[in-house]
């Protein structure tokens, strides 16, 4: 294996697959990219949604960090992910002729569950569940599988590290100045980068994506669990008061860079003010309640000079329109756009910037930069 990573780092246009898994509502994204010191090209993309099945077991799976989990539900999920895959990789490897059908390496971004556990003294924990086998990628693209960035969910809960922020860096330079990429998962992460100065300004998690919507669904019985263009919460009253309460709650006045976990939030929807509201006006008032932190997050962290280009949705979160009106209404005059506005598909953001990212880290000799799935195979 160290052989093969000095192999990779000699190669000056590394073709690296890029493929990671979202959350209940988004599904498995893929990107082929060609990547080298001044530039990057996207050669082909994919995306294959979620099965309604599957949308189901994941929506219940990540409804609370308490949910019952069964081995018979994390076998299927376990396995079905792990079939799309196979399939995304094998359907964006097929748009290309010639040698460039062959990647150099491949990046998978599974999907981690954080759970809470009683062990046998009956003491709580926490532990994490990841989803999607490595080895059957590998055994189909036939090259070197990088997989795990962190221990931690970067996917459906918003993570991500450095390696992620440098692909970023790298695709704001497309915008020029300083431009703000909000990741939208479960929970939501701020990366706040500079173009003139290849500078990542700002990284940190701001507070709930679409984690508190999700589970006010799936607490209702709203088939499928989410609220993915924002239709229901069109429908409800914000309660404004409530906003301004729970905005206050002690881990959003904490200073950046911070963490949050999806079950660490679901507290929030325990509070009077929101417990005792009718259900659309719930979904109405944790979709206002994400947007407002995060613009709360933005207005407190944010003390560059420069002024903000513009703010770029990305993740599952995106398709949210009433969230996205909400984002528009806060940053006003600051334009907030979907990263298509830029070329790239808010579903296939992150593999692009892990794929660029994970080139760019074997170029630097940093180390490696992700820990290498179990299976690898000769570089092509």
């Amino acid at each position: 294996m160290v052989t093969q990573l000095g192999t990779l780092r000699k190669i000056k246009k590394k073709r690296v697959l890029a493929l990671s898994l979202g959350g209940p509502g988004s599904g498995v994204q893929s990107v082929y990219t060609e990547v080298s010191a001044a530039k990057w090209e996207v050669l082909s993309q994919a995306f294959l949604p979620y099965p309604q099945k599957l949308i189901e077991k994941l929506s219940v799976l990540s409804a609370s960090d308490n949910a019952p989990v069964t081995l018979q539900d994390l076998s299927f999920v376990e396995n079905r992910m792990t079939s799309l895959v196979t399939e995304c990789a094998s359907s964006t490897l097929a748009q290309v002729a010639g040698t460039y059908s062959r990647p150099h390496l491949a990046v998978l971004g599974r999907l981690f569950l954080w759970k809470g556990l009683i062990d046998d003294s009956d003491q709580q924990k926490r532990g994490l569940f990841s989803l999607c086998n490595p080895q059957s990628l590998c055994a189909a693209v036939r090259v070197p599988v990088f997989t795990d960035i962190v221990p931690v969910d970067w996917t459906a809960n918003g993570k991500n590290d450095q390696y992620i922020a440098s692909g970023m860096a790298r695709i704001g330079k497309k915008t020029g100045g300083v431009c703000v990429f909000v990741n939208i998962g479960l929970v939501c992460r701020m990366i706040i980068t500079d173009s003139s100065t290849d500078e990542i300004v700002l990284d940190s998690d701001t507070g709930p994506g679409t984690c508190l919507i999700n589970r006010v669904m799936h607490d209702c019985g709203t088939e499928g669990g989410i609220d993915r263009d924002g239709t229901l919460a069109a429908q409800g009253s914000v309660a404004n008061d409530c906003i301004e309460s729970l905005a206050e709650e002690p881990w959003f006045q904490m200073p950046a860079p911070k963490t949050v976990y999806a079950g660490d939030l679901y507290p929030l929807l325990d509070k009077p003010c929101m417990k005792n509201l009718p259900t659309p006006d719930r979904i109405a008032t944790v979709t206002a309640l994400t947007a407002r932190t995060i613009y709360n997050f933005f207005k407190r962290e944010y003390k560059g000079q420069k002024a903000v280009n513009a703010v770029y949705v990305t993740g599952g979160g995106a398709h949210n329109q009433t969230l996205f009106e909400y984002l528009k209404m806060h940053f006003d005059p600051i334009p907030v756009n979907s990263t298509d506005t830029l070329g790239i598909s808010p579903d296939l953001f992150i593999p692009l910037a892990l794929g660029i990212s994970a080139a760019a880290a074997l170029d630097r000799g940093a180390g490696n930069p992700m820990l290498i799935g179990t299976c690898s195979s000769e570089i092509g």
